[in-house]
């Protein structure tokens, strides 16, 4: 007999991966996991994080083993289900210019906003966003705490500047300038054109500061990515194009 070092190495290969391949599963496992898996997914909207989570022991494989299996077609539940699996799209190119005026960004860019954050590290930062409902309609104003996670929604007539402005003058009379100016030391938003009244929002009507305004860049939402998270989970309740109302 003659020993081949390439014939063996063929063959520990091929038998690694055939070991590997199909179904680790009995079929009284896959039934279990079947009649557990899809509801949660489809009636209850949870993540496959979320069912991994509280439903480990229950399963007996990994998430990654749980993602192959629905991507494989094992429950009667499809990648199309999940929340996040096929949602991405091309990203397209930047806008190279605008005819915008961006003079209000002057000195409130992210790159103002992290020299902020370095001379004052303990500072609470509060990310600041909109979330559009049908065309012309009602619009969420969101406001999401860093330190805490919270998240305070806020119904807006129309999204516009005066909208906004009037939230942050209602919010200044229930709590008193000091206390605005303690909950709201700084504020992370984008560029979006309901923000741009930027020292009308900083001011109050008799022109004292009660907070400071930050624009992310251009493109960048992971910049403020707490309230984009948050975001993910009302488009569960409220996808793109729904009425919202009080």
């Amino acid at each position: 007999m003659v020993y081949s070092a390439k014939y063996a190495n063929d063959c520990y290969r091929d038998l690694l991966t055939s070991c590997r391949q199909g179904i680790n599963q009995t079929p009284e496992t896959l039934q279990r996991m079947d009649r557990l898996v899809p509801p949660l997914i489809v009636d209850r909207k949870q993540s496959i994080a979320h069912i991994y989570a509280t439903h480990a022991r229950e399963l007996g494989c990994s998430r990654r083993t749980l993602y192959n299996y629905i991507d494989k077609g094992v429950f009667a539940v499809r990648n199309i289900d999940l929340r996040r699996a096929v949602r991405y799209k091309k990203q397209k190119k930047p806008t190279q210019c605008s005819s915008m005026d961006r003079s209000y960004r002057q000195g409130h860019n992210y790159s103002d906003f992290q020299e902020q954050l370095k001379k004052y590290p303990r500072v609470g930062v509060v990310e600041m966003d909109c979330v559009q409902g049908r065309k012309g309609g009602k619009v969420m104003l969101t406001m999401f705490f860093r330190s805490c996670d919270l998240l305070l929604i806020f119904l807006l007539d129309s999204h516009t500047q005066q909208e906004v402005l009037r939230v942050f003058d209602w919010l200044e009379g229930q709590l008193g300038l000091d206390t605005f100016r303690k909950v709201f030391p700084l504020i992370l938003t984008d560029g979006g054109s309901e923000f741009s009244c930027r020292s009308a929002l900083e001011t109050t009507s008799t022109g004292e500061q009660r907070t400071e305004i930050f624009y992310c860049d251009p493109h960048a939402a992971w910049q403020k990515g707490g309230i984009e998270r948050s975001h993910e989970y009302i488009r569960v309740v409220l996808p793109k194009a729904a009425p919202l109302t009080s």
